[in-house]
């Protein structure tokens, strides 16, 4: 498949998600290319670092097999092949980003993911008696994110 059909097929998924991050980037100055993940679950600090800088500096010429090459340009050490949207999504809902590339059928996923965690607060107007002791105490973003983590 295209990138463009790959693409709007997980755009379609992730219709007015506004935490869903779909950054174009181009690989080697010639390969066009998406990293897809969840505002607030990546670790957006090292996707920058480790993944998109040193694909969009490298001016050399790439190599065949891009998932080797990316291997080797990339210093993540948890990075899969994903060859099907049901995993890619699922990767993309724990946290991990998900690159696809032009002329590419497969995608791959690095664990990116941000394990960050807030205190667990129970809230003064919502006491419950079973269950988590959570509630909307936080941002929009922050509540967002307690509920992503719990439904995927």
């Amino acid at each position: 498949m295209e990138l463009n059909q790959n693409l709007q097929i997980l755009q379609s998924v992730y219709t007015n998600c506004s935490d869903v991050i779909f950054h174009n980037f181009i690989i080697c100055e010639k390969t066009n290319a998406v990293i897809i993940y969840i505002e607030g679950m990546s670790n957006t600090e090292l996707i920058d670092q480790h993944i998109l800088a040193p694909l969009m500096l490298e001016t050399g010429v790439e190599q065949n097999n891009s998932f080797i090459y990316l291997k080797k340009k990339i210093s993540v050490s948890n990075i899969k092949e994903v060859h099907d949207f049901s995993v890619a999504i699922e990767q993309i809902s724990i946290g991990n980003p998900v690159i696809l590339m032009e002329g590419e059928k497969q995608g791959i996923s690095f664990g990116l993911a941000k394990m960050e965690k807030r205190e667990k607060e129970e809230p003064q107007a919502e006491s419950v008696v079973h269950g988590p002791r959570e509630g909307f105490t936080e941002t929009l973003a922050v509540n967002t994110l307690i509920l992503r983590r719990r439904i995927k």
